[in-house]
């Protein structure tokens, strides 16, 4: 061991002391139960002065205070990093472990904890259309300091990020930001997600924003209102025919006086036809948010979907093809009212079609079939319905068949 050179400061422990000499050098002797002499030794006692280790955290430092403890030491830099050495049961020696320490560590920076929050747009954004996803890193302690370093972002969905996936903080104050592009070819609901990894004087922390991917209609002129990107109502004009691809959102209302055919699409509103052509709607993918009103106009095909309003059939032109309503879920009443053309109501036709469930009441009434149809004016199969099942002024008379009604059955 070098001799060490004129001391400039003296601390004592519980049973343990140390020194700094005029070099920055630390030298510690007494008790070493606890590895607080910082030697590296198992000893557990020295008589006289032994060299704290320099040999790991300690190379080429400077030390300019110390001081020593119950069984721990701890000393500063020329440069205010701090180190300790010796008993750590209650984390004392400040580098996030309970560990005891025979050789110096390095305290870990006071750190601040931060907030992370993540925001795209245009969002809803059509699936193959990139959307800018912003992440803000902001300081939240009561002494704020500028956020540094970089935001590495990730999706549940199957899209890509630009950059490689992060970016790297800029500005100034407690809240910095950066920015990249997220594009997704398939329609869906991702939640994005950016990690901020800290720096020297900041937490790490992570925030999340969800988004709609949305399928546009491709330029399909006879669906118009949709091809600029969702949030608009769409409409079908007279004559025309249109089919929605699974993962078309429509977050307003649609019209259909032509055509339609949809599965796998979402409508946050409500969808109504007035006399259109035939209307096809497939799938338990296939959600409207609010009510289905069909007027006029033929035939009916209506296939697993969920309504979150009522489903109202009324005076659809005379026909004797029969319109099919199964394995719909209706939150609210399923009216069948005053049509001139048959309908079976429930199942089974094979395994993927069984019978409906009806939050409200099921009202089958004053439909009234083309002369000469003799087959039921509707076929009421296997329907769950939480209240009343109404089958009034049908001509010919619908079949009932098992239903599970929760009020009371009412035919007239």
């Amino acid at each position: 061991m070098a001799a060490p050179g004129p001391l400039t400061q003296i601390t004592t422990g519980w049973s343990h002391a140390c020194a700094l000499d005029d070099a920055g050098a630390a030298y510690c002797w007494g008790d070493n139960t606890s590895g607080e002499l910082g030697d590296g030794s198992t000893v557990t006692q020295a008589g006289t002065p032994v060299a704290v280790d320099t040999s790991g955290v300690l190379a080429g430092v400077s030390l300019s205070q110390i001081s020593a403890g119950m069984q721990q030491t701890c000393a500063v830099s020329t440069t205010g990093t701090g180190y300790c050495w010796g008993l750590n049961n209650e984390g004392q020696l400040g580098d996030n472990t309970t560990t005891n320490s025979g050789v110096p560590v390095q305290v870990l920076p006071v750190t601040d904890a931060t907030q992370t929050s993540v925001s795209c747009s245009p969002d809803p954004v059509a699936a193959g259309t990139a959307s800018t996803c912003t992440a803000t890193v902001t300081d939240t302690a009561a002494c704020t300091v500028t956020p540094t370093g970089t935001v590495s972002f990730s999706s549940t969905g199957p899209g890509s990020f630009s950059g490689g996936g992060s970016c790297t903080l800029t500005g100034s104050g407690a809240s910095t930001s950066c920015q990249l592009t997220y594009t997704q070819a398939a329609s869906g609901e991702p939640t994005i997600t950016g990690t901020y990894g800290g720096d020297g004087q900041h937490l790490p922390s992570t925030g999340t924003a969800a988004m709609t991917v949305y399928q546009p209609l491709n330029g399909n002129s006879t669906c118009t209102g949709m091809d600029g990107g969702t949030g608009q109502n769409l409409t079908v004009p007279t004559g025309a025919s249109c089919t929605l691809i699974a993962g078309t959102v429509v977050t307003g209302n649609i019209t259909d006086n032509g055509t339609l055919t949809a599965s796998g699409v979402t409508i946050d509103g409500n969808l109504q036809t007035r006399n259109a052509g035939p209307l096809t709607l497939i799938g338990s993918s296939t959600t409207i948010g609010g009510n289905l009103q069909v007027q006029g106009g033929g035939p009916v095909t209506i296939t697993g979907i969920t309504i979150g309003g009522n489903l109202q059939v009324q005076q659809l032109a005379p026909s004797t093809s029969i319109n099919r309503i199964c394995a719909a879920l209706v939150s609210g009443n399923l009216q069948w009212q005053n049509n001139a053309a048959p309908v079976t109501i429930g199942g089974p036709f094979g395994p993927f079609c069984p019978g409906n469930s009806v939050g409200g009441n099921l009202q089958v009434q004053g439909n009234t079939m083309p002369s000469g149809y003799a087959d039921p004016a509707a076929t009421i199969d296997n329907n769950t319905i939480k209240n009343n099942l109404q089958n009034q002024n049908n001509t010919p008379p619908a079949a009932l068949s098992g239903n599970t009604v929760g009020g009371n059955t009412q035919t007239s």
